[in-house]
């Protein structure tokens, strides 16, 4: 499919931008150093001085830090489940989940970091993040409403459920995996 390709250059555009942009806000150093200002309210704030958050304050620039180094880990996970998505609904359900935490992310940087000269590279990466969860959850759309039933069949259940429904009468396992549809609209 079309949109197939589309979602996949899109997802190696944003896993490059997420990795230069994580990547400069970990290991980028421009020797400067904690000072200290006072804000529009009259209180004194430690800046950080140093890097690409080298104006924020020394709270958000750990939490931006430490957001860095897990999010380098999940992209890892969106680069593998990019390169696994044409391998069916399960494939392409975890790619989408993981682009959520991604646009999450984005979305956070562009508009809550101080200013820096990494601004133009947090909003492109904000702007391939949501076009491409648009996309990617378009496709899912627009294959329902085309008439094409998408099932994912590990789906676990545990036999108690199914019990107190009525859809069986025994408990011979402790666990039943039933199919999960996404019919038609």
């Amino acid at each position: 499919m079309r949109n197939n390709k589309v979602i996949f250059w899109l997802s190696v555009i944003v896993i490059i931008l997420f990795w230069f942009s994580a990547g400069a806000g970990l290991f980028y150093s421009n020797a400067g150093q904690p000072r200290i200002v006072e804000n529009i309210y009259g209180e004194t704030v430690r800046l950080f001085g140093d890097g690409v958050y080298e104006n924020n304050s020394m709270l958000k620039t750990t939490t931006a830090k430490g957001s860095d180094l897990v999010m380098l880990l999940v992209s890892v996970c969106l680069l593998a489940t990019t390169l696994r998505r044409d391998k069916g609904v399960r494939a392409r359900l975890l790619h989408s989940g993981f682009l959520a935490p991604v646009l999450y992310y984005s979305a956070t940087t562009a508009f809550g970091v101080t200013y820096s000269r990494m601004f133009v590279i947090y909003l492109l990466l904000f702007s391939a993040a949501f076009f491409t969860t648009v996309v990617s959850i378009e496709n899912f759309i627009d294959r329902v409403f085309q008439g094409e039933a998408l099932s994912y069949s590990d789906f676990a259940v545990p036999i108690q459920d199914l019990v107190e429904r009525g859809l069986t009468e025994e408990k011979p396992f402790e666990t039943g995996f039933m199919d999960v549809f996404c019919l038609p609209a």
